[in-house]
């Protein structure tokens, strides 16, 4: 039993150390041969045409071409950068399909989508707006070139009908002009519905290619399936109608945005030029007042009653602060005059002091209308925080200033003892209007991410604090 034993364990031992000499060997030899058989009957010109458009039509979409040598240099090489990743995915995942076959046939579906992923990873566009194009961009690529595949398949055989699929490669560039041209980038209230509806559309229409893709290849091949074909161009009129569809809603939203602020704008300046009209007749009326109180002084002065001149000179010191307390601003940029001497307007009309200081350029790379909707909204919210705190003697203090290559804005105003902090970092509220309140700081926040700037929420002992910065640079990445 004992000689049995020991001879059983020597053959295993040899047959081990035979594999073991020769299996590096096979696998070296197969990996060569799927090397070649990739670069031989996979990596052909239609391929490389192929893996050239949708590089091409990914910085199509979200590179910020500019007529200038760095511009051109710089998107050249993202261009080689995408095109060298996607051969590489697309061979990787070659090879592995010998491992996991599943991945036969899907091998281009997979990469474009992770060449898609790893681009919008670096890049700075507003999320939700890189989410809905990169979304139709991948769905719309591998409809097409699905679609191409399958055209190609129906007809008749004995002619090279590679140019059909070169014919298809320009309909995904063409697709991708499109978006550039009309692009999300420009928009940050985009409905969350919207986003969810293409997200789900993408997520289904790709789930349909790629598990028919491979069905196909399950049977043997790309099978001559007219309905599908009819399904594919379906999905692309779909998409292509799904995208335009929101890009005119966001359009039309930002139009009655833009509108609104034009018409408070516009308030603001009826406002300001009955304050003007207002500050005149006082002007005349000081004046008047001016000849008169002379006239009081020399004769002070002519009985030497240096007492009651000193009094006089305090009284007449007292008014005039108290006369000037709502004086109005004059920061050098004539938007940011308009906006915060509106807010000024509103907060006196309450009795509240808006005590602002700002430093800001003449000329800021920010939409107006975004600008506006964020200081207006939180001026209000401080000025209505004040009101809450049942007293009119507090200030609200708006700071407004460039720091290292931001936009910061600060606004603080002070809160009820008595109040729930932690409801009130949660942006709560307690207005009538609740859903409309807390939806203008949902706009704040997306404003802010628009231009890759933060927002932050504080409370100081009774001193509530929001905190705001956008970067000067995000217009220009765009």
């Amino acid at each position: 039993m004992s000689k049995a034993i020991a001879m059983q364990t020597s053959a295993c031992y040899n047959v081990k150390k035979y594999y073991g000499r020769i299996l590096p060997f096979a696998l070296k030899r197969k990996r060569r041969y799927l090397i070649d058989m990739f670069f031989t009957f996979v990596y052909d010109y239609i391929f490389i045409l192929q893996i050239a458009a949708v590089s091409l039509s990914l910085l199509i979409v979200f590179y910020p071409f500019q007529k200038t040598f760095r511009s051109i240099a710089f998107a050249a090489a993202q261009f080689a950068a995408l095109f060298a990743l996607g051969t590489v995915l697309n061979w990787g995942l070659f090879e592995l399909s010998s491992v996991w076959t599943f991945l036969g046939g899907i091998n281009f579906h997979i990469s474009w989508l992770l060449v898609i992923i790893i681009y919008l990873l670096f890049n700075r566009v507003y999320i939700m707006s890189r989410m809905i194009m990169g979304a139709v961009l991948y769905t719309s690529v591998i409809a097409v070139t699905d679609l191409g595949r399958l055209v190609m398949n129906v007809l008749p055989v004995g002619t090279d009908w590679s140019f059909v699929n070169i014919l298809f490669y320009l309909l995904i560039i063409g697709f991708s002009l499109l978006i550039r041209r009309y692009t999300l980038t420009r928009y940050s209230d985009i409905p969350v519905f919207s986003v969810a509806m293409i997200m789900l559309g993408a997520i289904c229409s790709s789930s349909l290619i790629i598990g028919k893709t491979i069905l196909n290849v399950k049977i043997g091949g790309i099978s001559q399936d007219t309905f599908f074909i009819f399904t594919l161009a379906v999905i692309y009129i779909l998409i292509v109608s799904s995208y335009m569809i929101i890009y005119f809603h966001c359009k039309g939203r930002k139009e009655v945005i833009e509108l609104q602020v034009k018409n408070k704008l516009l308030e603001a300046d009826k406002q300001m030029l009955a304050v003007s009209e207002q500050a005149i007749s006082e002007m005349r009326q000081i004046k008047h007042d001016i000849k008169n109180q002379l006239k009081v002084i020399e004769l002070m002065l002519e009985q030497k009653q240096y007492g009651a001149l000193g009094r006089y000179f305090s009284s007449m010191n007292e008014s005039f602060l108290k006369e000037s307390g709502s004086s109005f601003i004059d920061c050098g940029n004539e938007f940011i005059n308009s906006v915060i001497n509106m807010e000024i307007l509103k907060a006196n009309n309450y009795g509240i002091q808006l005590v602002t200081r700002i430093n800001v350029p003449s000329e800021l790379p920010f939409e107006k209308s975004d600008l506006c909707r964020i200081l207006v909204n939180l001026l209000d919210n401080a000025i209505e925080g004040v009101l809450r705190a049942d007293s009119k003697d507090y200030l609200v203090d708006c700071k407004i200033a460039r720091q290292a290559g931001f936009l910061y804005v600060s606004v603080q105003n002070h809160i009820r003892d008595d109040y729930d902090r932690d409801r009130l970092l949660e942006m709560n509220t307690e207005k009538e209007d609740a859903d409309n309140h807390g939806f203008g700081h949902r706009i704040v926040k997306r404003i802010v991410e628009k231009y890759n700037g933060i927002v932050k929420y504080k409370v100081e002992d009774n001193e509530f604090i929001a905190e705001m910065m956008l970067d000067f640079t995000s217009m220009e990445v765009k």
